[in-house]
């Protein structure tokens, strides 16, 4: 468990494991091969406070994110439907498909060029599979997502 990406705290290095079983705990601690070291006194304080005091900081922030995915997936399906995205679930991430786009290159590639966007490149999860994709970050303010949107919207609108 973590409350890395829940709380943004991932540069603390605070993951834990609950694990019960005292043969698997004992497998566990041997497979980690002395490369995990022990948690900062930071860590441990930023995980309690988050877990203790963040439900509320928690709650809004999760309802941000849905609202940002909504604005997401609604102005997609309706500026450019070609792009297939699947509404993402316990993510901030979105997947978007652009293989119907007929893009003249990447994707990724394609939209740095055309509309200064950087989206995670769907060729440097699986070579072939998802080269025609990206993943889009929405876990931003709206003003960036909106931004982000509109260029996107607009570099694929000038190809026609």
């Amino acid at each position: 468990m973590a409350a890395s990406k829940s709380y943004n705290i991932a540069g603390l290095k605070t993951a834990f494991a609950i694990i019960t079983n005292p043969e698997l705990r004992v497998r566990f601690e041997n497979s980690r091969m002395g490369m995990v070291d022990s948690v900062n006194i930071f860590g441990l304080i930023a995980t309690e406070a988050a877990y203790a005091h963040g439900e509320e900081w928690l709650t809004d922030l999760k309802s941000y994110l849905q609202k940002n995915r909504d604005l997401l997936i609604s102005r997609l399906r309706q500026d450019v439907p070609e792009i297939i995205v699947h509404t993402p679930q316990s993510t901030f991430l979105a997947w978007l498909d652009c293989s119907r786009l007929g893009l003249p290159s990447l994707p990724y590639d394609y939209f740095l060029s055309t509309a200064n966007i950087a989206l995670s490149n769907g060729a440097d999860f699986h070579e072939t599979a998802t080269k025609n994709f990206v993943r889009l970050n929405f876990g931003c303010s709206r003003s960036t997502l909106l931004q982000a949107l509109d260029h996107l919207v607009s570099s694929v609108h000038a190809r026609s």
